[in-house]
């Protein structure tokens, strides 16, 4: 009888963790391998669960990108401005005129923005057999001034360039596809719309409960971690959670302030196509760096279809404006919110891009300065312990001479 009790089986809570993680760890091994030897059925996975969650992602992005303009309404003018005391008030105030200003940026673009840049797209269209005309005759010229060189290759690329755009096969493929593409269309747009509005009210809805989800978020963090690492890892999150909004809020208003600046300048100096060519440099002067150069090429390769002395004064006017962006307007607004060095800027350009088009190019700068200030957050804690570890290594070894030195008194 006594042998069975001895032989009861005991738990043992040091086992059952170490148990539990070896368990996970090869879960997760699994889930790797998996979907590396079977990567097109887990890409798609990915894309049907980024497809499903879209609009989500989109109202957490709008409220984040909103939630600086928030918190200025709600300190600066409705706390101190307009002495309003209800905290629940000021917020729901500060929201709705948010939104306000948000929803009245977009109705603006969309009632008086969006039809010029289209009717400058359709001058463009028209113009395009003049500027091939001008083209072959510039081909031409170069020929009789040059005979010398051969030019048989680029009369190789024009005759084929000519034959794509006014061919009547490509004509015919377009007229043949136009249901089809107008059937997708309208399907996509009713998509769009439906998630526009379910992302609108998602962000809504983070808005207003941020302070309870934040409050959750701690206590996860809080019931996860020790108390010191929690509140460093709450702290972190907040930083590079401000590390990101203001690059993104701050480079969105110098953007805005840049094109309406082009606008502005190009019609005084009459420039044609001024607002097709300042709604594409403000929306390029979002990517950092490498952006004043993309937006500078189209509006050049327009100008000098017209007049390559017009093409010259847009070149100069943008240089000179990118200059007041670098120089003075960018530091106002934006400060050193990355704390990056320029050759970090141009790694998270280039790598962004590259691994998500436009939209990485712009997010890589915040991303890698956020991930920058983690790797920092980290040295110095690193640093800390060591430190701490060798006073206290001294301070044994103080105790240990003290200790040995009173043995030899006595």
């Amino acid at each position: 009888m006594n042998s069975m009790q001895n032989n009861k089986f005991e738990s043992n809570k040091k086992y059952f963790t170490i148990s539990v993680y070896a368990i996970g760890v090869v879960l997760v091994s699994a889930l790797i391998v998996r979907a590396i030897f079977m990567w097109e059925q887990t890409s798609a996975t990915l894309r049907g669960i980024i497809s499903v969650l879209s609009p989500f992602m989109a109202g957490a992005f709008i409220a984040f990108v909103l939630n600086p303009l928030v918190k200025t309404l709600n300190k600066n003018f409705f706390e101190k401005v307009c002495k309003v005391k209800s905290a629940r008030v000021r917020n729901g105030l500060s929201i709705l005129i948010s939104y306000i200003l948000g929803v009245g940026l977009v109705v603006v673009a969309f009632l008086f923005i969006l039809p010029q840049v289209f009717k400058s797209l359709g001058d463009l269209a028209v113009m395009i057999p003049g500027w091939y005309e001008k083209l072959l005759q510039l081909i031409m010229d170069l020929e009789e001034r040059f005979p010398e060189l051969d030019f048989a290759q680029i009369n190789k690329e024009v005759d084929n360039l000519g034959q794509t755009i006014f061919s009547y096969d490509s004509v015919k493929a377009a007229l043949t596809n136009i249901m089809p593409v107008v059937f997708n269309t309208s399907i996509s747009l009713v998509k769009m719309i439906v998630n526009a509005l379910i992302a609108l009210m998602v962000s809504c809805y983070l808005l207003i409960d941020k302070k309870i989800i934040s409050a959750n978020f701690k206590k996860l963090i809080y019931a996860l971690f020790q108390r010191d690492s929690a509140a460093l890892i709450c702290k972190s999150t907040r930083e590079c959670g401000d590390i990101l909004s203001s690059f993104i809020s701050g480079k969105s208003l110098d953007s805005l302030i840049i094109g309406i600046l082009c606008f502005v300048v190009m019609n005084i100096l009459k420039l044609p196509y001024a607002l097709i060519i300042s709604v594409i440099v403000g929306i390029t002067n979002m990517i950092p760096y490498f952006g004043p150069y993309i937006g500078a090429v189209p509006g050049a390769i327009i100008l000098v279809m017209i007049s390559p002395v017009k093409m010259v004064i847009y070149l100069l006017m943008i240089l000179v404006i990118q200059q007041f962006d670098g120089l003075y307007l960018g530091p106002k607004i934006l400060g050193d919110s990355t704390g990056l060095r320029p050759v970090w800027i141009i790694f998270a350009v280039s790598v962004g891009g590259a691994a998500a088009g436009v939209v990485g190019m712009f997010l890589g700068v915040p991303v890698v300065a956020a991930v920058a200030h983690l790797t920092n957050q980290w040295l110095d804690y690193r640093i800390r312990k060591r430190q701490e570890a060798q006073l206290q290594d001294g301070d044994e070894r103080d105790k240990e001479a003290e200790s040995a030195g009173d043995n030899a008194d006595k």
